[in-house]
């Protein structure tokens, strides 16, 4: 058990304390059988270093930590605080780094791998008193008027907390003292600290502030501190700790003693099991960064109304401030603690009102008995949020979902089989096992067991694959490609070869001597495959980012299988995912290309962070060139050494080859244009909103609309990009800059039609703001050269979207299929002479009075919806059927 908060109080872990009866027994190891007497607490237990107590590791290499856990006196109980790499375990449970339990009277520890000892006396635990009073607890307790100062500026405190910053180590901070420079002589510092916090002359130094880039995207702000900080916020640590933990909800399960990220994931299970299969995720953007301290001040002089601690608290504040006012620094000893402070009346308000509530840090989860509870919990959270904390959600990490369909939290995927590691944490582990040596690998794979329990299996690749004919003959059937050539990798590219792949070919492959690849379009330029090709996009020299990857690939076969769409999801070998999709006979490619579009758009795309390629691109000959070359699955990547399994539909690999080629199903080729239809038209009803938006009582968004023949409709006709741009825009409410342009500089140029289409597409996004749409429109140069076909292409292959472009390539520009409307402006190459610019499309607002009424509804549909709307684009997309 844990011990209780309420009962703990930092003084007394801020002395020596003498104790009586307490004896560790070793079970296992070259010690078994050592009886051990702890007469001081606290102590620390580990293989070298400044333990106390030294012991001799059982492992090679080794698990145990130089100094792997302490051993303290809390609240009467003897407690054990965690310092290791490989973890603790007391009882049944692993605690987390810097987590801290009782531990009970015959209950067996765990340290390390396998190092196991029990506590062999009772649970009392007695300490001794003596004539300088080490035992006893100091008269001037925390929770009293006054006592603040006299129990921060004690030097039992500072020396309890200086243990504390010395065993956590970290960089040196703004002064360049290192933790072990500080400990040469670390009673005079300390004592010089006191003097400057008793005579009120202690300032905190600005940190070092360290850039550590995200997985999902930015960086986060690291704040390095000097070691006298560390000593001083690790002191206001403890002084708070006792006094805030008891009035934290039940529903906040990060940065607690006692609490990890297990029961936060227990919690949900009791909810499921409960019936309530709905769940709402989402995260508070920038959630550290964000925070203000005038309203963290005031929530905390309602609990510890100190002028001494609130003055130093604020200092301290101040010089860690993202900007002046907002944020607390990350890596401080007291922001998490704070933290969870601001966000302590959210909590209570979400648990009273029945929204079953699971919060780990900035994420949040809300469990529903439907989809529209869900969404009302998260328009509850987001209103609180907004109005109280002055914090908001971030749209694209908010979303509803079914347990039928999955969902995943604190490195778990859930369904309704029960939960089990994510394809993204088995993604991670692969990842950091790839770039450590067999030393550290060993490391990782504890941690993971620690988390998760048992590591998945190793994918071994140096025995060849050997398989029988019929598997050969349907792998060439589905994979084969062209019938006259295929490429093997050489030099870093895929190579040419003539002939069909063979069965000796492909045991080649599948042995990792060669690498294969197959040319999907046929000499009769039909296709019988189609793959989707999802990377990561990458930033300015930072490395790809799998997590937007696997969730997307994960949305996308979902979508084919509530479809009844059979694919094939591969892990491509290193960073991305190739989804497979095969015909039951060879189909025209613009065909497939236009159903694996609709798929993609369907599960939501774009997305942030994510790249896709519909292969192969061509819909017909390129000219002498064969096309694209795919990479063949089950082979081994030249580069990082795995295999290239197919996925089950858990994201685990299906290590049988077998089993991954009798699992793919084919694609009727006859039912081909009715599942174009079928995706055609419930994308378009449920982006456009005629059916949620109206239930929710809000006017469905429309798309923008032209008049037959115009010069507008010529190009969206004509032109595949804009139309794809415009469709776009309608479906998802996002589009990039490079969109923007291209639409600025071909419907731009059509006059005030053309200038009215580019206000109605872009408005439909949620950055859209009118004025400086327009003023974009006002200083376009409508006598330079209209914008290039050529230009377009390059400013898609930079965005990984080259298979919007379907045009033929002898188009020099897009506005050459208005050419022939009369109401067309010159085009490059012609006459261009100095013609006056058209006049500016007036905005409603600006017009006849009497359709301002009108134009204000319109506008807070588009510009001024609520949270809960912006994550319901996408999921009405993903669940509408």
């Amino acid at each position: 058990m844990t011990y209780d908060f309420q009962d703990m109080r930092p003084t007394a872990l801020a002395r020596t304390s003498p104790v009586e009866s307490v004896t560790l027994e070793i079970v296992n190891g070259p010690e078994a059988g050592r009886i051990i007497a702890v007469s001081t607490l606290p102590c620390r237990l580990g293989r070298a270093g400044r333990s106390e107590i030294v012991l001799a590791d059982p492992d090679n290499p080794p698990g145990l930590s130089r100094e792997h856990a302490t051993l303290e006196v809390s609240g009467g109980a003897l407690v054990l605080r965690d310092n290791s790499v490989n973890g603790t375990r007391v009882g049944d449970r692993w605690l987390s780094r810097g987590e801290a339990v009782e531990w009970m009277g015959g209950e067996l520890l765990q340290l390390g791998p396998s190092l196991q000892i029990r506590r062999t006396s009772g649970d009392a635990l007695q300490v001794k008193s003596d004539a300088a009073g080490t035992g006893a607890r100091t008269e001037a307790s925390p929770t009293r008027p006054g006592a603040m100062r006299a129990f921060l500026t004690s030097p039992d405190t500072l020396t309890a907390a200086w243990r504390r910053v010395e065993l956590n180590r970290g960089a040196a901070g703004p002064d360049n003292v290192t933790v072990a420079e500080f400990s040469q002589d670390a009673s005079g510092r300390l004592a010089a600290l006191r003097g400057q916090l008793t005579r009120g002359r202690y300032t905190p130094l600005p940190p070092r502030i360290f850039a550590a880039p995200k997985r999902s995207g930015g960086v986060r702000r690291i704040a390095i501190l000097s070691v006298s900080d560390r000593v001083v916020q690790q002191a206001i640590h403890m002084a708070l700790q006792p006094l805030l933990e008891p009035i934290f909800p039940p529903c906040s399960y990060a940065y607690r003693p006692g609490v990890c990220a297990h029961h936060a994931l227990r919690r949900i299970d009791g909810h499921l099991r409960q019936g309530l299969h709905w769940v709402a995720e989402t995260d508070i953007a920038a959630f550290f960064d964000t925070i203000v301290h005038a309203i963290l001040l005031e929530k905390l002089s309602n609990h510890a109304p100190d002028p001494f601690l609130l003055s130093l608290i604020s200092n301290c504040l101040a010089v860690g401030a993202s900007t002046p006012g907002l944020g607390l620094a990350q890596g401080a000893a007291m922001s998490p603690l704070l933290s969870n402070l601001y966000l302590s009346e959210f909590d209570a308000h979400m648990l009273e009102g029945g929204w079953n509530p699971v919060r780990y840090g900035d994420d949040l989860l809300f469990v529903g008995e439907s989809r529209t509870r869900a969404q009302a919990a998260l328009a509850e959270a987001e209103g609180y949020l907004r109005s109280r904390l002055q914090l908001s959600l971030q749209p694209e990490k908010t979303g509803v979902a079914p347990l039928a369909r999955g969902f995943t939290f604190l490195g778990y995927r859930f369904t309704e089989e029960g939960r089990r590691p994510s394809p993204h944490s088995i993604g991670r582990l692969r990842e950091r096992l790839e770039d450590v040596s067999p030393e550290q690998a060993t490391a990782v794979k504890r941690g993971w067991a620690n988390y998760f329990g048992e590591v998945p299996s190793e994918q071994k690749i140096s025995a060849p694959l050997r398989l029988d004919a019929e598997w050969m003959s349907r792998f060439l059937l589905l994979f084969g490609g062209r019938e006259d050539a295929h490429a093997r990798q050489g030099g870093g590219r895929f190579v040419p070869c003539a002939g069909p792949l063979s069965p000796v070919d492909v045991q080649e492959h599948l042995a990792g001597s060669e690498t294969l690849a197959a040319y999907l379009l046929k000499r009769d330029g039909m296709v019988r495959t189609v793959v989707m090709d999802i990377d990561a996009v990458r930033g300015d020299g930072a490395e790809s980012q799998m997590e937007p990857v696997i969730a997307f690939a994960d949305d996308l076969r979902q979508i084919c299988r509530l479809f009844g769409v059979p694919c094939a999801l591969e892990d491509s070998g290193r960073r991305g995912r190739h989804l497979w999709l095969f015909f039951s006979e060879p189909v025209p490619p613009e065909r497939a290309r236009r159903l694996a579009r609709l798929l993609a758009v369907r599960a939501g795309f774009p997305k942030p962070r994510v790249r896709l390629e519909i292969l192969p691109r061509h819909t017909a000959w390129p000219g002498p060139e064969l096309g694209d070359a795919v990479k063949l699955p089950f082979g081994v990547h030249p580069v990082t050494g795995r295999r290239c399994h197919l996925l089950d539909s858990d994201g685990e690999a299906i290590i049988d080859p077998m089993d991954a080629l009798n699992g793919i199903g084919l694609i009727e080729a006859s039912g081909i244009e009715g599942l174009i239809a079928s995706l055609g038209k419930t994308t378009q009803r449920t982006h456009s909103g005629e059916s949620a938006l109206k239930q929710e009582g809000r006017p469905a968004r429309s798309a923008p609309e032209s008049e037959e023949g115009s010069p507008v409709e010529r190009l969206m006709a004509g032109c595949g990009v804009v139309r794809a741009l415009a469709d776009r825009a309608r479906t998802t409410g996002h589009l990039r800059h490079t969109h923007n342009l291209i639409l600025l500089y071909t419907a731009g140029r059509l006059g005030a039609p053309g200038a009215a289409f580019v206000h109605q597409t872009v408005g439909q996004c949620r950055n859209y703001e009118a004025r400086i749409c327009q003023g974009y429109l006002d200083r376009l140069d409508t006598q330079h050269a209209p914008l290039s076909c050529h230009r377009i292409r390059e400013w898609l292959e930079e965005e990984g979207e080259m298979d919007l472009c379907t045009c033929p390539k002898s188009r020099k520009a897009p506005l050459d299929c208005v050419a022939e409307a009369p109401t067309a402006k010159p085009l490059g190459g012609t006459a261009r002479t100095k013609k006056p610019r058209p006049s500016a499309p007036v905005l409603p607002s600006e017009a006849d009075p009497e359709l301002r009424d009108a134009w204000s509804d319109v506008e807070s549909d588009l510009f001024s919806q609520r949270l809960e709307v912006l994550g319901e684009d996408v999921e009405e997309i993903r669940e509408e059927q």
